[in-house]
């Protein structure tokens, strides 16, 4: 069995981890990535070196693999590897198995989220492609690890998109797995400027944003999202404002340890995971509960 794990940025410790000593890493992207991973306790690295959008380097990296003896390719659940992991799965006609959640490698076997209140449990066999939830912890360098033995493609712009520009997002949603208040808004939200009723609470909570993953990647307010797929959070509160509550949101909030939510369908199924709940049309209880927590909090 030969492993071959994706980076395209630095928080795979657990991935790493998980697919052992022999497998084989491949890193996408600049130089400082690739210091950052080059002592990972892997069997090889091959870094590739990419003067534009990282997702150009999807159809070498394809190719290179055909070239070499794969079982498995996987990486972390992010919509840049998604994007290079399904341009391998089509060049090596490779089976692509979607929602998974966990993986044993020893048994070759992964736990898929299917529709509904189920996990499947299903074995590979063949050439298979997968992402996997990572958190945000970094891969740190062990300097008692000799580098691993690596070389150095160089590509370029294969799809002819040129990078112009990179303009920073002073983006208020980071560092969601590590915050101790958050304020998750769902798809009860209308249009993206309401999100300015979220943003006024955490403020008022001192709290960070997050989202499900429809706003995420359906609407694309914002570049990431809690779930199991996504960030899995537990913070010391957790307030949902306009979250139906489906079982892959819940299964990423659980570890949370008051859950309050807000929302107008009264059978909503986040109402079955809350401590507390309030049962009302969000633009009027959102401002009112913010109102509210300023006034205590001048007071107090």
């Amino acid at each position: 069995m030969t492993t071959w794990i994706v980076a395209t940025e630095a928080n795979i410790a657990q991935l790493i981890q998980t697919a052992g000593k022999d497998s084989k890493l491949i890193v996408v992207g600049n130089e400082e990535l690739y210091n950052a991973l080059n002592s990972a306790r892997v069997a090889e690295i091959v870094f590739f070196s990419v003067t534009g959008v990282i997702e150009n380097a999807a159809s070498s990296i394809a190719k290179y693999l055909a070239t070499q003896t794969v079982t498995t390719v996987v990486g972390a659940n992010t919509l840049v590897n998604r994007a290079i992991l399904t341009t391998i799965t089509s060049t090596l006609k490779a089976h692509w198995v979607p929602n998974v959640v966990s993986w044993d490698p020893a048994l070759q076997q992964v736990t898929k989220q299917i529709a509904g209140l189920a996990r499947e449990v299903v074995a590979l066999s063949g050439v298979n492609v997968f992402t996997l939830p990572v958190d945000s912890q970094d891969y740190l360098i062990d300097s008692a690890n000799p580098p691993a033995p690596s070389q150095t493609i160089t590509i370029t712009d294969e799809l002819g998109v040129e990078l112009i520009a990179t303009n920073p997002i002073n983006d208020t949603h980071t560092d969601i797995a590590k915050a101790n208040k958050v304020v998750g808004v769902g798809r009860g939200i209308a249009q993206e400027s309401d999100l300015v009723l979220a943003t006024q609470l955490a403020q008022v909570l001192e709290a960070k944003v997050g989202a499900t993953r429809p706003l995420a990647e359906g609407h694309g307010w914002f570049n990431s999202y809690i779930g199991l797929t996504g960030h899995q959070i537990a913070p010391e509160l957790y307030v949902a404002i306009g979250i139906s509550g489906q079982l892959h949101h819940t299964g990423g909030i659980r570890g949370a340890e008051v859950i309050v939510a807000i929302n107008e369908d009264p059978q909503a199924p986040i109402f079955a995971e809350a401590d507390y709940g309030i049962v009302g049309d969000l633009y009027e209880v959102v401002p009112a509960f913010t109102q509210a927590l300023m006034a205590v909090k001048n007071n107090g």
